[in-house]
């Protein structure tokens, strides 16, 4: 026999996200309001998400110098510097950055898109 919810159950129940708030959420809960990159489809909108957010977001022209000013803040406040990047070769770009800092023992964290593959 099936339980019947009461009115006061349903009301409980926690509303559905997406990995875009899941992501801006767990970089606010730890203390982080400064993210670097190179915006561009499929991240445009977590950009735009972290900004209305209240975070703060450095544009670049390249996703290596991005990446490298991601490290130095990462380095600075000995919090992580969020680097933000499109797929493929921007992930690539990024990576460079990403093994310096990783050589070097700075905190950094690389967030790169993905797009469909079909």
């Amino acid at each position: 026999m099936l339980a019947k919810q009461s009115p006061d159950a349903a009301a409980t129940t926690p509303a559905l996200t997406d990995g875009f708030h899941l992501v801006i959420d767990a970089l606010k809960a730890n203390d982080i309001d400064t993210i670097f990159g190179l915006v561009g489809i499929p991240i445009t909108d977590l950009a735009r998400l972290a900004q209305a957010e209240g975070m703060r977001f450095i544009g670049f022209r390249h996703e290596q110098h991005a990446g490298n000013a991601a490290a130095i803040a990462g380095f600075m406040t000995q919090k992580p510097g969020i680097c933000l990047t499109v797929s493929a070769p921007g992930f690539l770009n990024g990576l460079t950055a990403l093994a310096n800092a990783t050589t070097n023992c700075f905190p950094m964290i690389l967030i790169s898109g993905s797009s469909e593959r079909e």
